[in-house]
């Protein structure tokens, strides 16, 4: 490949990855994903044994040359972490030394595969979306199984598409059944430009709109608290805000343990309210037992 070439194809992978890697560092500034959790390449890209398990997906030379310089999400083990919904986790294309298949990274199940996969088994192994036929240019970040997000990036149009199977605008898509039986309607998802997309999400996450909490046990996962997701009526997103708050959100000064602390307590309160008020509610819609007809009997 001439010079002039590979440096402009490095730009554009650069141009691709950077807000990717960006927005995981930003993560990683709330209490929730931790820096440690983020896989990052070296400066050459990851290695070889990663790179001919890139190749199996069938993707382009370009898709490979960016998940070689993309980071990743740690998803082995027991993490759960999750990108702006609930149901929605990313794809850890590399293998993490001393993992396993069965603990579900991407990176695991492209080791199994044999060369030149189909669709089907991409979908079965959770690296496409159930049913849909992706471009050979087109490589999922996340998975987001039935309801949640699989961002799709498009590396020659650099864009992201923000596809769900049965979530998110699924139900407003109008897609010619052609399409819905060759396995398309993901192209009549909007896309947006990489920078863009992940710009919005961060402003999501900075400005509070979305806010990600860490299991209030510890554990290496959580749920992304919304507006949307609580209910118009819900104080819980107020409250979660007032704690970032309190604790120097958006400043120099954040005290991010002190406030993981604070959430976990609150995040525990808030179960133990739910518990109670099913309580009182089976309690007040409990029924008066039906008379024994034996008693009739017996005076």
């Amino acid at each position: 490949m001439p010079r002039a070439t590979r440096s402009s194809q490095a730009a554009g992978v650069r141009a691709i990855v950077e807000p990717i890697a960006s927005f995981y560092a930003l993560l990683s500034t709330f209490p929730y994903l931790p820096a440690s959790d983020i896989l990052t390449p070296p400066a050459a890209g990851w290695p070889q044994a990663d790179i001919v398990n890139f190749r199996k997906l069938g993707k382009t030379d370009l898709v490979v040359e960016v998940l070689k310089h993309l980071p990743y999400i740690r998803t082995d083990g027991n993490r759960g972490w999750r990108l702006g919904y609930d149901d929605t986790k990313p794809i850890t294309y590399v293998k993490v030394p001393g993992t396993t298949t069965e603990e579900g990274t991407g990176g695991c199940k492209l080791a199994e595969l044999e060369d030149g996969v189909n669709h089907a088994v991409l979908w079965d192994s959770g690296l496409e979306p159930h049913g849909q036929k992706l471009d050979a240019h087109v490589v999922p970040l996340t998975n987001g199984w039935q309801y949640g997000a699989w961002l799709l990036l498009d590396t020659e149009a650099g864009t992201i598409t923000d596809f769900s199977l049965l979530g998110g605008i699924s139900s407003s898509i109008r897609c010619p059944q052609s399409d819905r039986d060759a396995g398309l309607v993901w192209k009549h998802f909007p896309s947006k430009p990489i920078k863009e997309f992940f710009k919005d999400w961060e402003e999501k996450y900075t400005s509070l709109e979305w806010i990600p909490i860490q299991d209030k046990n510890g554990r290496e996962s959580g749920e992304i608290f919304s507006q949307k997701k609580v209910g118009a009526a819900s104080e819980d997103l107020a409250e979660i805000q007032r704690i970032f708050i309190d604790y120097g959100w958006g400043s120099t000064d954040f005290r991010k343990e002190e406030c993981r602390k604070a959430l976990s307590e609150w995040h525990k309160a808030r179960g133990q309210r739910i518990v109670a008020e099913h309580d009182r509610l089976v309690r007040a819609n409990r029924s008066p037992s039906p008379p024994d007809p034996l008693d009739e009997l017996s005076d």
